[in-house]
């Protein structure tokens, strides 16, 4: 005799199947977790603690800690994979502390009380990749407190949203952070510290900066560039933007590199310091607006200026609004070191002027004719030259 399955019996047994795998733990964990949908674990829970460990949180589970800790030791790796379900910490997430700390975040919620904290012990590695999915914290502490630069973090936000209400926080060691398609929401950025290297590039996607009271700085006691080379970065536009340390007695150093590619780039009032430096980039053909639109602008001496246009391919004249925002005092001692102008290609007058509110670049197009016939009239003109002479040294004779 035959048993008759309907679709919706199957379907529900599939589901019981899936209910109980949603959360489960391997390897080196202080607490093993078997098929459950949820749990609480009090304390710090270790995932990978001196040896491989990992932790999986799938659709449909809620897991609920106090601290959760990824990689704590030397000799420690442990993994997290955060796929539709939920996780709770109360206090932080703890990414290779001394040991390698990673963690998958593809879909599902993400809330953290306190800190996301990556590699804050001495030799420490941690990485945090996100695809999408949700993620509330207060901060996150990227290499903070290593107490040298033997430390290594790397995030990548690729999709989803992620919120850190307070700030992000580059420290000693070296950090490397990419926004590729996900949503950055943080009060402020700020590094990196003492001996560390830190690296932010936006190639798509966006980073909003909400703090109307604390400055940005890229570039604090350490060295950190910020990449803008697409999607949209817009900061509170009573806030300081500062590139490099301002302090006599710190030697941080801070770039920044905005594309004309970039979607937006909004920032408060930037201060560019005698550490730091501002370039804009003239990347293709298409320009509308301008590339970066500022409340104020402000330097100390020394600070630099830079117009990169290696990628220019325009074939048409034109008049290219760089920054819109500030005064024609603040632009009128300003330096640009221009650099990549093509041969088919040349400057209107002395290079970027300040009208109507904005600072601006005018360049010509030479069609490849008009180039070509140029060389061939030098060339002319160096043949009669030559002929003349010889003719002159003939008469001598």
């Amino acid at each position: 005799m035959r048993t008759k399955i309907t679709l919706g019996a199957l379907l529900a047994g599939l589901s019981a199947v899936c209910l109980h795998s949603q959360i489960s733990t391997e390897g080196d964990v202080s607490r093993a977790v078997t098929n459950t949908s949820s749990i609480t674990v009090t304390g710090v829970f270790e995932i990978g603690r001196t040896a491989a460990g990992t932790l999986s949180v799938l659709e449909g589970g809620t897991l609920t800690s106090s601290t959760l800790s990824v990689g704590s030791n030397v000799g420690g790796l442990g993994s997290v994979n955060l796929s539709g379900g939920t996780l709770d910490i109360y206090y932080s997430l703890r990414l290779g502390s001394g040991g390698t700390g990673m963690m998958t975040f593809s879909s599902g919620t993400l809330n953290i009380g306190e800190t996301l904290t990556m590699s804050a012990v001495n030799n420490g590695r941690s990485t945090f990749y996100m695809t999408g999915g949700r993620l509330t914290a207060q901060d996150a502490f990227i290499t903070q407190g290593a107490g040298g630069n033997n430390s290594a973090a790397t995030l990548s936000f690729l999709g989803g949203t992620a919120i850190f209400s307070s700030e992000i926080r580059f420290g000693n060691g070296t950090s490397s952070m990419l926004v590729d398609g996900g949503d950055v929401i943080t009060g402020r950025l700020h590094g990196a510290f003492s001996g560390g290297t830190a690296t932010l590039t936006l190639n798509s996607g966006s980073i909003t900066l909400t703090d109307s009271s604390r400055q940005t700085n890229i570039g604090y006691s350490g060295s950190m560039a910020l990449y803008v080379n697409g999607g949209s970065l817009v900061q509170n536009q009573s806030a300081y933007f500062v590139l490099g340390t301002t302090s006599a007695t710190l030697t941080g150093t801070g770039t920044a590199r905005f594309s004309s590619k970039a979607d937006e780039i909004t920032l408060g009032n930037v201060y560019v310091s005698s550490k730091g430096q501002m370039i804009v980039a003239l990347e293709g053909a298409d320009f509308s607006g301008p590339v970066v639109t500022l409340a104020g602008l402000g330097k100390q001496s020394g600070a630099r200026f830079k117009l990169e246009l290696d990628n220019y391919t325009a074939t048409e004249n034109k008049v290219v609004e760089l920054i819109r925002g500030g005064t024609a005092s603040a632009y009128e001692d300003i330096v640009w070191e221009i650099t990549g102008l093509g041969e088919y290609y040349e400057l209107v007058g002395d290079g970027p002027y300040f009208e109507n509110g904005s600072l601006s670049l005018g360049i010509n197009y030479i069609p490849e004719s008009a180039a070509s016939a140029d060389l061939l009239g030098l060339a002319a003109l160096l043949f009669v030259r030559r002929r003349r002479d010889k003719e002159s040294v003939r008469l001598r004779r």
